[in-house]
C-alpha cells in the first residue's frame, strides 16, 4: 500500500471539496463532473492531477475536440480545471499552476445587448434624476457600479453606509454563490441612494410603487420610459446593457482586470472574456 499516494489522493479530494464549496449547488455538480473527466484522463495517461502538465491539458483539449465537443463545452470544462489548479496553487498544494498559460478555445458568446456610449448614459441618468429618486438610484447602480438587476432588487436600506464626507459604501449580498462584498460608491451614486432612502430606516433600498422591493418587470418598464425621455434607442436599454456599459467604461479607463472582476462579482476569467466581446465586429 502506497501511503504517500493515499495522502495525495486525500489532499486532492479535500482541495476539490474546498474549491467547489464556493459555487452554487448546481454549478458545483457540473464542475465536479468536469473535474472527474479530467482526473480520468490523467489516470489513463498514468498521471496524478497534481503532476499533470500544460501538455496534458492541450492533449485533453485535442481529445475533446476530436470527440465532437463544441468550443463552448470545452471552454466550460477548462474553466473548472483551471479554477481548481489556481486554488491548489494558492493553497500551496502544487509548486506551479500547469494551466496558467493554457488558453480556452475562443467562444463568441454573443452578448445580446451592446453597451451605451457615455453621452447616452449621462442623458439616461439625467432623465432618471428628473423622474424619481428610485429611478435615479437604479440607473446609477446599474450603469455606474455594474450591479446585476437581481442585486439591485435585493438591496436593503441598512446595506447602505453613508459617511459624513458624502462618500458611501454599499454591501452586496451573495454574488453568484460567492460571499458578497462591499463596494465604494462614487459621490453621485451615493447621493442618489441617499435620496432614494429618504427618511426610511428599513426596507428595500429601491422600493416599487407598493413599497416592496422593485421587481424585474418594473425595472424594464422604467428603462423603457427613461430611454424615450433621454432619446436613447429603447432596444439597447436593458439592465444587461447598463452592466456592460460599466464594464466598457472601466476597461477604457485602464482599471485592472482583477479589480473589474471583483467589482462585478466575476468568479472566473471567462466572464471577462464574455463581457469583452467586441460587438462592433459582429454582423
Amino acid at each position: 500500500m502506497d501511503i504517500e499516494a493515499i495522502r495525495r489522493d486525500e489532499a486532492l479530494a479535500a482541495a476539490i471539496r474546498d474549491f467547489l464549496a464556493g459555487y452554487p449547488e448546481k454549478t458545483g455538480r457540473i464542475y465536479a463532473s468536469h473535474l472527474e473527466a479530467w482526473r480520468h484522463f490523467c489516470a489513463v495517461r498514468g498521471a496524478h492531477i497534481f503532476d499533470a502538465s500544460a501538455h496534458d491539458l492541450l492533449k485533453w483539449q485535442e481529445q475533446l475536440r476530436e470527440g465532437g465537443l463544441k468550443p463552448s463545452s470545452i471552454a466550460a470544462k477548462l474553466t473548472a480545471v483551471k479554477g481548481l489548479y489556481r486554488h491548489c496553487y494558492l493553497a500551496g498544494l502544487i509548486p506551479a499552476d500547469p494551466s496558467a498559460h493554457v488558453d480556452r478555445p475562443y467562444v463568441e458568446y454573443g452578448v445580446k445587448s451592446d453597451h451605451l456610449e457615455m453621452s447616452e448614459l449621462v442623458r439616461l441618468i439625467d432623465a432618471a434624476s428628473a423622474e424619481s429618486p428610485t429611478s435615479h438610484a437604479l440607473i446609477c447602480l446599474l450603469g455606474l457600479c455594474g450591479l446585476r438587476s437581481g442585486e439591485c432588487s435585493e438591496l436593503q436600506v441598512d446595506d447602505f453606509e453613508a459617511r459624513a464626507d458624502g462618500s458611501a459604501r454599499l454591501r452586496i449580498g451573495s454574488r453568484s454563490g460567492g460571499e458578497g462584498l462591499s463596494i465604494e460608491l462614487g459621490r453621485h451614486t451615493a447621493r442618489a441612494c441617499r435620496e432614494a432612502i429618504g427618511g426610511r430606516t428599513s426596507g428595500p433600498l429601491l422600493p416599487g410603487h407598493d413599497g416592496a422591493r422593485i421587481q424585474p418587470a418594473a425595472m424594464r418598464r422604467t428603462l423603457q420610459r427613461l430611454a424615450k425621455a433621454a432619446n436613447v434607442t429603447s432596444e439597447a436599454i436593458t439592465t444587461q446593457a447598463l452592466r456592460r456599459t460599466y464594464f466598457a467604461a472601466a476597461r477604457a479607463s485602464g482599471v485592472p482586470e482583477h479589480d473589474i472582476a471583483a467589482s462585478m462579482g466575476f468568479r472566473s476569467r471567462a466572464m471577462l472574456e464574455y463581457y469583452g466581446v467586441d460587438r462592433s465586429s459582429v454582423p
